[in-house]
């Protein structure tokens, strides 16, 4: 191998800004803006594409973490990174009741209130606060994936394959079941991405094989075009919507993480952003769903222009309370390793 395969497939600061990117088409696919080519929505094709995006560099990202640290990274997303995401999906529908409220609707039970803020959606009485937080949900869940199977492979030298082919694996037999049970159902949306976090560590894991690989330029080339074109054909062919999701992210993430080898991003404002895009992501809804309540008559593209630029702004307030409050709480709750 070259000494060129020792560097990552993706540096840390491009992928902060491919995640960036990819949650910020999330928000596109989610305030409606589409183009239709070839009788084909782009709507249908910003979500599966950025949601599977953001999984993927979420999968990469542990990988690396993994090589450098092992184990120990599963005990510290099992007891800080897990328990985070949880009390933010606490706190965003703790928010989320505002709205509730707002638009008239009550619960019928306090056990219904407490299930709603808890995000215990698994009782099918239990009302949703937020319908976009699945993607919330769901990296949490590929996280504990990942702690489970790291834990079982924890003492073999290629544990990090074993735990990637695990998930993979585990996300077609999920896939297979959901088809089987409803090839029309719309609830496979909350699967989208669900193989290319899998897809990121074994990227991961191969790393130094696939960048001795991309250091042909005209290989390079190759594989850019032909995963490009491969995902175009899958988006225009697949009538099944739901395998159109599962099938056709895996090629054109591929073929974009390609395309930003070697290239390198260090920019502060991509640093900034990348603490401010989770709070974007979990505010528009608010805004994008309350704003029209209050004004009925307000033009579509005014209120998704004020949902961005309200969000935002909540945003950077929210990130420098935090980053104030930081000192005290390490202060005083020192043993609460995920309020650090």
């Amino acid at each position: 191998m070259t000494n060129s395969a020792q560097l990552p497939l993706i540096s840390k600061s491009t992928n902060n800004l491919l995640k960036i990117i990819f949650e910020m088409l999330v928000l596109l696919h989610h305030l409606s803006f589409f183009v239709v080519i070839f009788g084909r929505s782009l709507i249908t094709f910003f979500g599966p594409l950025a949601v599977s995006g953001f999984f993927f560099c979420s999968g990469y990202g542990i990988g690396l973490n993994y090589k450098k640290k092992g184990f120990t990274l599963s005990k510290d997303l099992l007891i800080s990174k897990v328990p985070k995401f949880y009390l933010i999906i606490i706190i965003t529908n703790i928010c989320y009741l505002l709205r509730f409220f707002i638009i008239g609707n009550s619960f019928e039970t306090p056990f219904h209130l407490i299930g709603a803020v808890l995000n215990l959606h698994v009782f099918s009485s239990v009302p949703i606060l937020s319908n976009w937080l699945y993607f919330i949900s769901d990296l949490m869940l590929y996280y504990l994936l990942f702690v489970l199977f790291s834990y079982i492979f924890r003492y073999h030298a290629k544990s990090l394959l074993y735990t990637a082919l695990s998930i993979f694996v585990l996300g077609l037999l999920a896939i297979l079941v959901l088809t089987i049970i409803n090839s029309q159902t719309g609830g496979t949306m909350a699967l989208r991405g669900c193989l290319l976090f899998p897809i990121g560590l074994l990227a991961c894991y191969f790393n130094d094989d696939i960048v001795d690989l991309l250091n042909n330029k005209l290989l390079r080339f190759l594989i850019v075009i032909n995963l490009f074109i491969a995902g175009g054909l899958l988006f225009l062919t697949l009538t099944d919507s739901a395998w159109q999701e599962y099938l056709f992210p895996i090629f054109f993430i591929l073929s974009l993480v390609t395309l930003f080898y070697k290239v390198d991003f260090k920019s502060k404002i991509v640093d900034f952003f990348s603490k401010l895009v989770i709070y974007v992501y979990l505010s528009h809804e608010f805004f994008f769903k309350t704003i029209p309540f209050l004004y009925p008559k307000i033009p579509h593209l005014l209120n998704v222009v004020l949902t961005l630029v309200f969000s935002l702004i909540v945003s950077i307030i929210i990130h420098f309370i935090i980053k104030g409050l930081k000192p005290t709480i390490k202060k005083r709750f020192p043993k609460i390793p995920f309020l650090q």
